[in-house]
């Protein structure tokens, strides 16, 4: 397994981003957007304002410290010459305040300008089955998506990469869209067609071909035109699906490794979404076990906005915040309510912010977006929070967690039956944040081989190839504790039946360590989940009705008291983690105006002081909790009457 990139120092420091990622040559020339600002563009001089020391002093006077601007949209490197200049200018004003540095590199050509520069860019375009060129979007037929697996683009793409790291001194790459078009729109060019067969050949001998195909011919092979949306069984578009997951990691790959080689201080991000409720893998060939190893962070624009439903199901963004986490990456959310949503009183800032706090190890994400420097507004419940964050920054760094479950989510299954698979993990995790049970993400392949006091759980995991199957047999057979839910190991990684389910022989086993519950209720049948372009609309997750069955079955097999264990509602969520000298305690109240008891269990084996807890609350004068003694634990009783809080408990020697 490849190693990870080292974190850059300056990313531990505490980091609240904003970004003005559209140069004004975009704005004109995508003309007026429903919900955005278009109506100034040809105000120049208000452009230019967010380009100045005025604008500089502003970010920094507001607790920002690192801004995202435009360098290569896709106009081309000359086209787009003038406006580099400005952010050339801004970057030493910005680097002067302390403020680091990103830039924006887009993955899409501009018909009118680009092919000018660049006129053999032409065989560089996404081509459908057709022939025909796939758009960035409809309403934007002048843009046309670069095939990610063309050389050419991606020499054109490490050329800007090049200058913005060495000539500009940029701090953070930002590499916007990178994943594949929506099927059909899935690039069939020259490229892609000859490079999937190569990727058949490379994996496949003769015999092999056959027994995967029924022929061992490959030279008529080509991408699938169209396929459904779970249950993928046809294998050509098994293949072609793991395939386009391999080849969008190769390119990020190269262009990761490209910055690290230029200064391994600069971060690399890209904007391929997160793993849960958006069908990334199978949509999108986006495979973040593998493409997140050559990261330090990644956005989540369709991270939903956090709130509690009437159920009281907390909609959160707390699954994007575990994936990056299992990859130590930042995960780069909107952390406010941007000017363009509907109906911002249903939602509380606190809420973002909170669960950046919370979750995101010291990385607020981005609290603004804006076009023009005239616009710039933060609401001085954001600007209360940011500097909160940043006078005390040592409370979010997350050296590790008190996990008690490691949920397994493997590629395979969101692969070959991502509706059933993804729903039933996503309804799982939800279940855990909401039962007070802490707990993290292990991905493909990562089955644990210690046989320690945390449980292993997988739900809804479908397909399993042999050697994972094998795995979690001999997990469970030398003492491992193990909780599957719903249909687990009933295909292998080529939808193929097995004999016996993976259930089923864990249930033959009969050992009292590995439990076994039926499904998860709310979307019982796989051919009942429909997805419009496969993706979610997060307020179809649902607690399942027997999540309080989950919650009882995870601390009877666990059987012992959580290192950490919390007595409170539902809508109340907490996480504790370690960040070095101690541990802090984070609790977000997603129901406004309740003032709730909350008691919380510190076991002696955790090791800390035991005079005082301190609180810390946005705005609010630092108070403190004296702790109880009891048998074997520390425990503290406390209301809470704010969106957000935060307890810290300073570490120590264990009681003599």
């Amino acid at each position: 397994m490849e190693k990870l990139l080292k974190t850059p120092e300056w990313l531990e420091k505490g980091i609240v981003s904003a970004g003005m990622y559209e140069g004004l040559m975009f704005l004109r020339r995508r003309g007026s957007c429903p919900g955005l600002n278009c109506a100034r563009v040809d105000d120049d001089e208000a452009f230019r304002s967010g380009f100045t020391e005025k604008f500089a002093d502003q970010l920094a006077a507001d607790g920002i410290n690192l801004l995202i601007l435009n360098f290569l949209k896709g106009f081309g490197m000359e086209a787009e010459r003038d406006e580099q200049e400005l952010t050339r200018q801004m970057i030493k004003y910005c680097h002067y305040r302390g403020i680091y540095i990103g830039a924006y590199i887009g993955e899409t050509l501009f018909r009118e300008t680009f092919f000018k520069e660049k006129p053999e860019a032409i065989d560089w375009i996404c081509r459908k089955s057709d022939g025909s060129p796939v758009y960035y979007a409809n309403s934007q037929t002048f843009r046309y998506r670069a095939c990610r697996n063309n050389t050419d683009w991606q020499d054109y793409i490490i050329s800007a990469v090049k200058k913005a790291v060495k000539e500009f001194k940029v701090d953070w790459i930002h590499f916007d869209n990178f994943f594949w078009s929506v099927p059909p729109g899935d690039c069939h060019c020259r490229v892609c067609r000859e490079m999937f067969r190569s990727f058949l050949q490379k994996k496949f001998d003769k015999n092999e071909l056959k027994r995967r195909f029924g022929f061992n011919c490959i030279d008529n092979v080509t991408p699938p035109e169209s396929y459904g949306n779970y249950n993928v069984k046809d294998p050509i578009v098994q293949e072609w699906l793991l395939f386009r997951c391999h080849s969008l990691t190769e390119a990020f790959k190269r262009f990761s490794r490209t910055v690290h080689e230029l200064n391994p201080a600069c971060a690399t991000e890209l904007n391929c979404h997160s793993n849960s409720l958006t069908a990334s893998a199978g949509l999108y060939g986006v495979d973040h076990s593998e493409i997140l190893r050559y990261s330090h962070a990644f956005w989540d624009e369709r991270a939903p906005l956090p709130k509690l439903l009437a159920d009281n199901t907390a909609i959160t963004r707390i699954r994007s915040y575990k994936l990056a986490e299992a990859r130590n990456q930042k995960a780069m959310i909107y952390t406010t309510l941007q000017s363009w949503h509907e109906n911002p009183e249903a939602y509380d800032n606190g809420l973002f912010l909170g669960e950046a706090l919370t979750f995101g190890n010291s990385f607020l994400g981005a609290v603004n977006f804006v076009f023009y420097a005239d616009e710039w507004q933060l609401p001085e419940k954001v600007k209360k929070y940011i500097k909160f964050f940043r006078k005390r920054p040592a409370l979010f760094c997350r050296e590790n967690g008190f996990p008690v479950v490691h949920i397994y989510r493997g590629t395979d299954s969101l692969l070959l039956d991502y509706s059933y698979s993804d729903y039933t993990t996503a309804a799982v995790e939800q279940t855990l944040v909401q039962g007070h049970v802490p707990y993290s993400l292990l991905l493909h392949n990562e089955i644990p081989e210690f046989h320690g006091r945390n449980i292993l759980v997988l739900a809804g995991q479908s397909c399993l190839s042999s050697a994972v199957y094998s795995k979690i047999l001999d997990y469970a057979e030398h003492g491992g504790k193990l909780l599957i839910i719903g249909e687990c190991g009933k295909y292998d990684n080529w939808r193929r039946a097995y004999r016996r389910t993976l259930r089923y022989a864990i249930e033959q086993m009969n050992i009292p360590s590995a439990v076994c519950i039926e499904h998860v209720p709310g979307k019982d049948e796989p051919d009942d989940i429909i997805i419009d372009d496969w993706n979610w609309r997060t307020d179809e997750l649902r607690l399942p009705a027997n999540h309080r069955e989950i919650i009882e079955t995870v601390k009877k097999i666990y059987n012992a008291p959580f290192p950490v264990a919390v007595d409170a509602p539902e809508y109340i969520l907490t996480e504790p983690v370690s960040t070095g000298d101690g541990i802090s305690i984070h609790v977000l109240n997603y129901k406004k105006a309740t003032e709730d008891n909350i008691e919380i269990k510190i076991a002696d084996e955790v090791s800390l002081m035991p005079e005082k807890v301190q609180v810390f609350i946005p705005g609010t004068a630092k108070d403190a909790i004296v702790p109880e003694s009891g048998k074997h634990s520390w425990r503290i009783f406390f209301k809470c009457s704010a969106t957000y809080m935060c307890l810290f408990w300073k570490k120590a020697r264990k009681r003599l």
